[in-house]
């Protein structure tokens, strides 16, 4: 993405931005664009766990 305006990866502040046909480069081996599904496939037990626990289980008011 880079703004319309100015061809900048930082755009000015509500500068529109477009897209400009790159992928990112990480710089960590595990980072990744899919970041919420790798996330999830990791965590979406305790995810699970942790709502369960705050709605109080099977008995959570809806």
């Amino acid at each position: 993405m880079i703004g319309i305006e100015t061809g900048r990866h930082w755009a000015r502040q509500y500068e529109m931005k477009e897209y400009n046909g790159k992928l990112l480069h990480y710089q960590e081996p595990e980072a990744t664009s899919e970041w919420f599904e790798t996330a999830k496939g990791i965590y979406y037990q305790s995810w699970k766990d942790g709502v369960k626990r705050i709605l109080g289980g099977k008995n959570a008011k809806k």
